[in-house]
């Protein structure tokens, strides 16, 4: 078997380009279409509208191609706009609202100190109904706290109507001495009343 000898190849002089043979690799350049690059940074910096209505996609060849709204995006941008709408003007009524009382209030003010100018103070009557079996743990301190706690424009009375199917001698008897309590606060009165006919 003959061995060939090898040849050294030439080399140019230092600083000296050598040209590239024609339909080499390196010679030939990809002919993109004008919306597709072949940088992420490229195609970004060629996005109409910083980007708006239009999206970024990578064919499998590798270039970025910047592609318009369909349909499907069109759509959906449209139901994000509408309800960005709706909850600005929800926002801005609810501000409005509040303002506005709240400038009533400090105009005006409030209602409970309307009452209080009046030249006689209204009557006030708070009456409670309740099914005593299942309230009674926690009705003497509902009673208790309406007449220490809740603030009235004149007399309070509370009224408690309740019904009972079978008797409750302990609660009921509480009751009546709440009835009978003259240290009330500003000559409140309460009073207990059982509804006999009401068996529910």
């Amino acid at each position: 078997q003959a061995v060939c000898p090898s040849v050294p190849r030439a080399r140019a002089p230092p600083g000296v380009a050598v040209p590239t043979p024609p339909g080499s690799a390196m010679g030939l350049k990809r002919a993109l279409p004008a919306s597709c690059f072949e940088s992420v940074r490229e195609a970004f910096g060629h996005r109409s509208l910083a980007g708006w209505f239009s999206t970024l996609r990578e064919p499998e060849d590798g270039v970025y191609c910047v592609t318009p709204y369909g349909v499907f995006e069109w759509i959906f941008s449209g139901l994000l706009a509408i309800m960005a709408v709706l909850a600005t003007a929800t926002c801005l009524c609810v501000a409005f609202i509040s303002l506005r009382r709240l400038l009533r209030r400090c105009r005006k003010g409030s209602r409970l100190t309307d009452a209080r100018r009046l030249k006689e103070a209204p009557s006030i009557a708070a009456i409670i109904p309740c099914y005593l079996p299942n309230e009674q743990c926690i009705i003497e301190e509902t009673v208790e706290h309406l007449m220490w706690n809740v603030e009235s424009p004149g007399p309070l009375e509370v009224l408690v109507v309740y019904n009972t199917p079978v008797d409750l001698p302990e609660i009921e008897a509480r009751l009546k001495e709440l009835e009978a309590e003259t240290t009330w606060p500003e000559g409140r009165r309460f009073r207990a009343l059982r509804v006999q006919e009401s068996k529910s």
